[in-house]
Formats: C-alpha cells, structure tokens, sequence
C-alpha cells in the first residue's frame, strides 16, 4: 500500500486547532504580561532604582564632604639661603626674620652647602591657615578651625527607557551638616538629610512621588599625609505617594544605609593634586503594608542594595581662590533588587567635573555636575552645589 501523502480533513482541522490555540496562548501571556505591569504599584518596581539613586546622592555627598575636609592642601617648595635653623625636632623659619616654631608646619628637606630647602608640608584643611605672606591651601582660615557647619543641594534627572520599567525621575536631595575636629587627624559629625523625588511612570500610566526625612552621623580619620578613611550610616523615614490608572495609595517606609570610604592623596607641582578613592555602600529600604482606594491589600516589601566603587579624581588649585576637578569612577552593586521581566544591569560609571572656590578665610564652595552611564536603557544627569562655613 503507498502511504497516503495528503492530511484528512480530520488532521487538518486538529493542526489549524493548534495552531490558533498556541497563538492565543502566546496573546494571553503577552496580555497577562502587560496587565501585571498595568496594575503593579509604581513602587515596586521603581524602588530598585529610586533606592540605589537616593542612597548615592544622600550618602556620597557627605563622604565625599568628610574627604575633601581631610585632604591634604596643595604642598609648595620655597628656598632659602639661611643656615639650617634646626633645634632638635623644631624648624625655625620666618619670612620676616622673626624665628617662629613652625614644627606642625614646615620641615627641612635637603640641607647643603647652608643652603636649606624648605618645604610646606600638606596640611590638611582641618588645619590649613594663612601666613603674612599669602596661604597654604585652598580652605585655610586665619587659624585651626574646631567647628565647620555645611549646606549642600543636589538635583538628579533619571530616564529608564526599558519598556517594562519606563519612567523619568527628578530628585532633589539636601543636606545640613555640622562636624567637630576631635583631633589633629580626626573629625566626626552629624548631618540632617532631605529628598524629594516625583517620577512619571510610563510602564503603568502612573505617577510616584516620595519624601524622605534622615540623619546620618559620620566621620573621618587621617592616617597621614596621604591616606584618610570616612565612614557613616543613616536612617531616613519615607512617604510614598503613587497612582496609575485612577487608582491611589499611599506608604510609609523607611531606609538605613551606610558608606565607607578609603582615599589616598598624592601632591604633586604647580597645586596639581591626585586623589584615589574606593568605596562600599549598603541600603536596607522596607516598606510597610497598605491599601489602595480600592480596598486591595499590598503586603510588606523590603529590598536591599550593596555597591562597591572605585575612582579617581585629578585637581588643580588656581592662584589660591579657586580649585578646578574631573573625577570618573566605576560602581558595581553586589546586591540588589530585581524586577519582573527585567534583567538588572549591575554595573555603571560616572564622570564629573567642576570647581571648589575660597570665597573667605572662613567660607568656601563647590559647583559640580556629573554624568552615570553604562548600565542598559539608563540615564542619570546630577548637579550639585556646596557652602561650607568654619568657626
């Protein structure tokens, strides 16, 4: 018998019957797929984001103050053709020929021939001070300053083009420190802490708007001219506000996050300077059940963040009032939250630049803008600005 070579009407209609109920199983899916991001919360799925942004902003503007309080001024050479003036381990050294103990400022480094070089060691701006003469560093003050209040404000525009996740964030985070030179080489202090974000979800027709309220607590220790640590933590209670579709709710939460950091320092010639920098920064953000206007129940969420970081920045002091900065550096979150139909992209990278001005013998500033990239379909755009004031 020759095998029949065509389908029965039977067979056919049982392949057509497949096919269109792949098809619709293929449709519901991709409609079910759409409708749980449709009806998600907006925090849910923004908050992997939203955390690692405000938790950098809050917690790398006051490490990043603690370093630049540490660092070491801009060092220069002088010479002079005096014999050596030393007395044990004291220096005597005076432009004006008056003998002046300068041991916690200068040291000798070469003498010969009664020809002695003479070099201003990098003081740190915990220290740095003006002489009759002109200064030692970019943040000196007519003497050592115990005390140093701070105000700094930074604005942060964010665009996830992923379409499950798609949304454009505004944040605003400021911060009001306090710090206390405890000793030579150590400072330790106290910062209030507020943010403000408004995000346009475009995933679910929606909107999120959150205000966080923290203190953080942190510190700084210089190990010696060169190598300095930084450390805080901090809490910050949240508010949260979303709608999507005609539906409303609200939440409370909290943070807790921490930064360490390690820098090395090197001075170089013409108030060139180089700083090296590598971080560790966690977060613990919980938020608590609730309701929508609806009557649906949301149960409890937390979510956790750990990122490591590395970077450089390169300085140069000009004419004493003002200092001009570039800085880049790479992050990787070891730990972090997921999304629905979403893979994280764990690493990224930022390049900023911008200017530290001496205003007075007692107040300074910073204007800085930074760019993040690398991490797929993200965007993050960040401007800051800084006054200190010194008692």
């Amino acid at each position: 018998m020759k095998p029949n070579r065509y389908c029965s009407m039977a067979d056919k209609g049982m392949v057509a019957g497949l096919l269109t109920l792949s098809a619709t199983v293929i449709f519901q899916g991709a409609v079910f797929a759409d409708s749980l991001f449709q009806t998600t919360p907006s925090a849910d799925v923004t908050v992997p984001q939203t955390m690692r942004i405000a938790t950098t902003q809050t917690s790398n503007q006051i490490i990043k103050r603690v370093a630049t309080i540490l660092r070491p001024a801009p060092s220069t050479v002088s010479k002079t053709t005096e014999t050596s003036m030393r007395m044990g381990d004291t220096l005597l050294a005076s432009a004006d020929g008056k003998e002046q103990a300068k041991t916690e400022y200068f040291k000798v480094s070469t003498s010969v021939n009664g020809m002695t070089m003479i070099r201003i060691r990098p003081l740190t701006r915990l220290n740095d001070h003006k002489d009759q003469n002109g200064s030692t560093g970019l943040s000196a003050g007519s003497v050592p300053s115990s005390f140093g209040v701070w105000l700094q404000d930074s604005l942060t525009s964010a665009t996830d083009k992923s379409a499950s996740t798609n949304m454009h964030s505004g944040m605003n985070v400021a911060v009001l420190g306090g710090d206390y030179k405890i000793s030579n080489n150590i400072v330790g202090g106290f910062a209030l802490t507020h943010e403000k974000m408004g995000a346009r979800t475009y995933f679910n027709n929606g909107q999120i708007d959150s205000i966080g309220l923290g203190i953080a607590p942190y510190m700084g220790y210089q190990l010696d001219d060169s190598v300095s640590f930084n450390l805080l933590s901090g809490y910050t209670a949240l508010s949260i506000d979303q709608k999507m579709a005609g539906v409303d709710s609200s939440l409370n939460g909290h943070r807790w996050f921490y930064n360490a950091q390690s820098n090395y320092h090197l001075p170089m010639d013409d108030g060139l300077s180089f700083n090296l920098f590598a971080g560790l920064m966690g977060a613990n953000e919980f938020h608590k059940s609730y309701y929508d206007n609806s009557g649906t129940a949301f149960s409890s969420r937390r979510v956790g963040l750990t990122q490591a970081s590395l970077g450089g920045e390169m300085s140069k002091l000009m004419d004493n009032q003002y200092e001009l900065f570039v800085n880049t550096s790479v992050e990787y979150d070891i730990r972090h939250a997921s999304v629905p139909n979403k893979s994280y992209d764990p690493l990224g990278a930022n390049v900023g630049g911008g200017s530290r001005f001496n205003f007075s013998d007692v107040l300074t500033g910073e204007l800085a803008a930074s760019v993040s990239f690398g991490r797929t379909d993200l965007e993050e755009r960040s401007l800051t600005g800084n006054l200190r004031y010194e008692f």
